[in-house]
C-alpha cells in the first residue's frame, strides 16, 4: 500500500493546504498520510532581500520544528529533503486531463503527491459540501507547537472581542516586486489595486467592521488613513489587534491566520493565504475581489477613485498600471490609450521588459510599423530584452507573436523577433 503525501515548497498556506488535503483523501482511501516539510524555494529566499529593504512580509517557511509538535513530526514528517511533487496530483492547477476517482487513488500502487489546490476540482466522487466541513475538522486536529497553539487561541479570543467583521487580503508587494514576478506579469490578476479595495471597503462599511491584512505594511496604513478621512471609522489593521509578543513571521502569519479564520467574509485578491483560511474558516472559498467587480467596472474604478493619497512605491505603481492595461485590453480600449498606460507603467519602472514589449505591441495593433522598428532595434540592445521576451510565463507572448506574425519581413527588426519566438516556441513561421 503506497502513501499520500503533501510536499510543497511554497508558502506556509499552500503546505498546510495540502497537508489537510493529503490528510482528506488519507482517510477517503484508507492510505496512510506524510507530508514533506523542505526549505523555501529559492525566489522566496531572494525575496529576503527586497522585503528588508521594505516595510514587507517575509514568504520563506521556518523549519517544522518551530511550528508542529514532536509527535505530529514523529508520525507523519518525511524530513526536509525536498521531493518533486510529481504528477499530477502536487500540481499547483491541476489539469483536467488528470482527473481520477477516490476508486483509483486507493488501487493505484504508487505514492500519491497532494497539492492545496480543493480535491473535488480533480477527484471525482467529491461531495464538495462534506470536503468543506472535512477541511474544518482536520485544521483543528493539525498538532502545533504550545507557543502556536497560544497564539492562535490568542487571536481568536481577539477577533471573537471584535464583532461581526470581514477580513479583506491586501496583496500588494510580492507579484509587483518579485523578480520572478513582475517581469512576466504573470501573477498580476493578484494583484489588488487599492483603488478597488476603498471600492470595496465603501460597499460593506454599513453592515460589518473591516480587518485589513497584507504583505505590505505600508501599503495599508496609506488605505487605512485615506478610509479615516473618509469618515470611515469601522476599518482597522491586523496589527491594531496584536498586542502579544511574537518572535518571527511565522508566529505572526499564525495569529493572522487564526484572526482571519473568525471572519464572517473573507476577501482575497488571490492569496493562499486567505483562501486557506476561508475554507477552514468558513468552510468555503473567499471571495475574489474580481468577482465583485467586472472588468469593466474595475478599470473605471481604478480612473475614478485614483489620487496621490492612494499611491504605492513607484514599482508597484508601475504594476498598478499594467493591471489596468490587462483589463483595458478586455474590454477593448484604444490601443492609443493603452499605449499610454504603459507610458506611465514604464516611467515609473523603465528597466522593465514587460512594458516595453507591451508599447511594441500597441504599435503594431496601430500599425505604426515604422515606429516599432525603430523602437524595436532601441530596445532590443538591452542583454535581458529576449530573455524576458521568451520567458515562458511572459503573459503577452501569445497575442504579442500573432501580431507580430502580420509583419512584412522589410522590418529587419521586428523580423528578427518573429524569427526567435517562432523557434523558441516551436511556432509555424508564415
Amino acid at each position: 500500500m503506497r502513501r499520500i503525501i503533501a510536499a510543497r515548497q511554497d508558502g506556509l498556506c499552500s503546505r498546510l493546504g495540502a497537508i489537510l488535503n493529503a490528510m482528506y483523501i488519507s482517510k477517503k482511501t484508507g492510505k496512510d498520510f506524510y507530508y514533506y516539510w523542505p526549505e523555501s524555494e529559492e525566489q522566496m529566499k531572494l525575496w529576503e532581500n527586497i522585503k528588508n529593504k521594505n516595510n514587507f512580509r517575509s514568504i520563506e517557511c521556518e523549519l517544522e520544528k518551530n511550528i508542529f509538535s514532536k509527535n505530529f513530526i514523529q508520525n507523519y514528517s518525511l524530513g526536509d529533503t525536498f521531493q518533486n511533487p510529481g504528477l499530477p496530483y502536487g500540481l499547483k492547477q491541476p489539469q483536467f486531463s488528470f482527473k481520477a476517482s477516490l476508486d483509483e487513488l486507493a488501487l493505484r500502487n504508487e505514492d500519491c503527491f497532494i497539492s492545496h489546490v480543493p480535491c473535488y476540482s480533480y477527484i471525482e466522487d467529491i461531495d464538495k459540501e462534506e470536503y468543506y466541513r472535512e477541511m474544518k475538522a482536520f485544521w483543528r486536529q493539525v498538532e502545533f507547537t504550545s507557543k502556536i497553539q497560544e497564539i492562535i487561541q490568542t487571536a481568536k479570543a481577539k477577533a471573537d472581542k471584535l464583532d461581526n467583521f470581514i477580513a479583506i487580503h491586501v496583496r500588494i508587494a510580492d507579484v509587483a516586486l518579485n523578480q520572478a514576478y513582475k517581469n512576466t506579469g504573470y501573477f498580476v490578476y493578484k494583484f489588488s489595486p487599492l483603488e478597488l479595495v476603498f471600492e470595496l471597503i465603501k460597499q460593506e462599511i454599513q453592515d460589518y467592521n473591516i480587518v485589513l491584512f497584507s504583505d505590505d505594511f505600508d501599503g495599508i496604513k496609506i488605505l487605512k488613513n485615506y478610509c479615516l478621512e473618509n469618515n470611515f471609522k469601522k476599518v482597522y489593521l491586523i496589527d491594531e489587534f496584536i498586542k502579544i509578543n511574537l518572535n518571527s513571521e511565522t508566529e505572526r502569519a499564525f495569529f493572522e491566520l487564526a484572526f482571519m479564520i473568525c471572519a464572517k467574509k473573507i476577501y482575497t485578491g488571490d492569496s493562499n493565504f486567505s483562501k486557506f483560511a476561508s475554507r477552514v474558516g468558513l468552510g468555503r472559498e473567499a471571495t475574489y475581489i474580481s468577482e465583485v467587480f467586472s472588468n469593466q467596472e474595475r478599470y473605471d474604478l481604478i480612473f475614478k477613485n485614483k489620487n496621490n493619497k492612494l499611491e504605492l512605491k513607484p514599482l508597484q505603481e508601475a504594476y498598478k498600471f499594467l493591471y489596468l492595461y490587462t483589463r483595458g485590453k478586455l474590454i477593448k480600449r484604444s490601443w492609443v490609450e493603452l499605449e499610454q498606460i504603459l507610458v506611465q507603467a514604464l516611467a515609473l519602472d523603465p528597466f522593465n521588459n514587460l512594458y516595453k514589449i507591451g508599447i511594441l505591441e500597441c504599435l503594431l495593433n496601430q500599425k505604426n510599423y515604422m515606429h516599432a522598428e525603430e523602437y524595436t532595434k532601441k530596445i532590443i540592445k538591452d542583454n535581458n530584452f529576449l530573455k524576458d521576451l521568451l520567458h515562458p510565463m511572459m503573459i503577452f507572448k501569445d497575442s504579442f507573436f500573432k501580431i507580430l506574425s502580420s509583419v512584412d519581413n522589410q522590418y529587419e527588426n521586428l523580423y528578427l523577433l518573429y524569427l526567435t519566438m517562432s523557434k523558441k516556441f516551436n511556432l509555424k513561421i508564415k
